[in-house]
């Protein structure tokens, strides 16, 4: 059985809090609290088995980058999260804090290091570093190692990018989501990985 409780229904610009016989309808946006050892049961039960990414390259191991792949880590038992570090003592710091991260001590825009974090095999790739251009960057890293355009489809890039101009350069790039440090950036991210099958998501302690 779903632990999974509707707990409020946008219908119609509306907000409703459900009563017990109320009916979900097509085109409602819904709130929804779940265990979250369920996500995929309870997505499949509202229709959604969209595939939720499994292999994770996080390029950029700041708070950004650590917090992710530490909430991936508790939320999604099956998914393998890399981070490629650029700073040695950073990078281990990364190592001994994460459980199941595989921690790259490297440069995420040297091609070797690109190649021993497998990006070719990686179904999201975030670039999450301080540096825009670096993060814009990657994305054109990722295009350079697909192996051809379906291979790229499959791809999602995200970049976390500070100055607001860079949107103009988004669908040039094949950048899927450009992500504004300024917005709740993890519940964010999270929300892109779960491919359109989710608007937001916060984790309630």
């Amino acid at each position: 059985s779903l632990e999974a409780n509707v707990i409020g229904i946008i219908r119609d610009e509306k907000f409703i809090i459900p009563k017990k016989n109320d009916e979900v309808k097509y085109n409602d946006k819904i709130y929804v609290i779940i265990n979250s050892s369920q996500m995929a049961e309870t997505l499949e039960a509202f229709g959604h088995n969209e595939k939720i990414s499994k292999k994770i390259l996080i390029i950029g191991g700041g708070n950004i980058g650590y917090n992710l792949a530490k909430n991936l880590e508790e939320s999604l038992d099956s998914v393998r999260v890399k981070i490629v570090e650029k700073n040695k003592e950073r990078a281990e710091y990364l190592a001994s804090e994460l459980n199941n991260t595989i921690v790259i001590n490297g440069d995420g825009l040297d091609e070797d290091v690109l190649v021993e974090a497998n990006l070719e095999e990686a179904e999201t790739v975030l670039a999450l570093t301080n540096d825009d251009e670096d993060n814009l960057m990657v994305s054109v890293l990722v295009e350079k190692f697909a192996k051809d355009e379906k291979n790229l489809e499959d791809k999602r890039t995200m970049a976390l990018t500070n100055k607001p101009n860079y949107s103009l350069l988004q669908s040039s790039l094949k950048i899927d989501d450009l992500i504004d440090p300024r917005m709740n950036t993890v519940s964010n991210i999270l929300k892109h990985i779960h491919k359109g099958t989710i608007e937001t998501a916060y984790t309630i302690l």
